[in-house]
């Protein structure tokens, strides 16, 4: 969209199957007045894009359809954005970067309370390590018209991958982790939590966290503001004594690949009991 400090104006850009790429470049394409075709591949082209595609159009940009291949028109306008902040993050991350670069100012209201709010604070502090300030309220943020300021960041660890190693360490292992923030704002950091309340002995000492098997026992966990943790979650599930209960994961059914189902499926495959719910699932280790 940008190359060499000039904006392309026609662009065709493949996201294969990543929905976070497509929900963060439609508004940036759309808010530079660049004429792109969107496409993509496996589950991606039938993963709901309406809710983003919908405050394009009412913003003064045009899309050829609800989900990809989808080809987008015109220049976005700065304004009110209303959304619900229940289906994706995603679109409020993608509205948040594309709004500097709008002539007006903007505000994005959410319709409802927003889930996954540690990947929207984790765009805000982004935005504000790039020198753009986002204004926050009660389901609200403003954005004016900024520059980016280009600058050198190094990037932090990633507590979603990290619970997966300490699934696997609560399950009968011993693991040291480095490279993790102890004060991050990502939502997954929870893990620390959730693998403790599991009955797995965790400590941090000198900026590593260690891991380390214990007896573990059935938990109840609200994955509202974690979905990315629910495989890893299920996993140490499955050897705690009890019963383990998931839920308010009902969006995992629109990733790229329904993650209730999936995971379900491989836990019942290896003499798991399961049981399904609408929003998650019910685990007897």
């Amino acid at each position: 969209i940008i190359s060499k400090g000039k904006t392309i104006r026609n662009a065709e850009l493949d996201f294969v199957e990543s929905g976070s790429t497509a929900r963060f470049l439609m508004p940036i394409a759309a808010a530079l007045g660049t004429e792109a075709t969107m496409t993509g591949k496996g589950r991606l082209p039938s993963r709901p894009m309406a809710p983003l595609t919908k405050v394009l159009r009412e913003n003064g940009v045009s899309a050829s359809s609800d989900n990809l291949p989808i080809t987008i028109k015109g220049k976005l306008q700065g304004g009110e954005y209303s959304l619900a902040g229940n289906i994706s993050s995603q679109y409020i991350s993608g509205l948040l970067f594309a709004a500097p670069l709008l002539k007006e100012k903007s505000t994005i209201t959410l319709t409802s309370p927003l889930e996954s709010t540690g990947y929207v604070d984790m765009t805000i502090d982004a935005m504000k390590t790039f020198g753009v300030e986002v204004e926050t309220g009660q389901q609200f943020f403003k954005i004016k018209p900024t520059k980016y300021r280009g600058t050198n960041e190094i990037i932090e660890g990633d507590w979603s991958q990290a619970a997966f190693f300490m699934s696997a360490a609560a399950i009968g292992s011993e693991i040291t982790i480095s490279g993790l923030k102890f004060n991050s704002l990502q939502g997954d950091m929870a893990a620390l939590d959730v693998f403790s309340r599991f009955g797995a002995d965790i400590t941090i000492e000198n900026d590593k966290c260690h891991i380390k098997h214990n007896k573990l026992c059935g938990i109840e966990v609200d994955a509202s503001n974690i979905p990315d943790m629910v495989p890893a979650i299920a996993a140490t599930a499955a050897f705690a004594k009890g019963k383990t209960v998931i839920h308010s994961a009902g969006r995992l059914r629109l990733k790229e690949s329904d993650r209730i189902k999936t995971t379900i499926a491989a836990l019942t495959a290896m003499g798991v009991k399961v049981e399904e719910k609408p929003d998650g699932m019910i685990i007897y280790g």
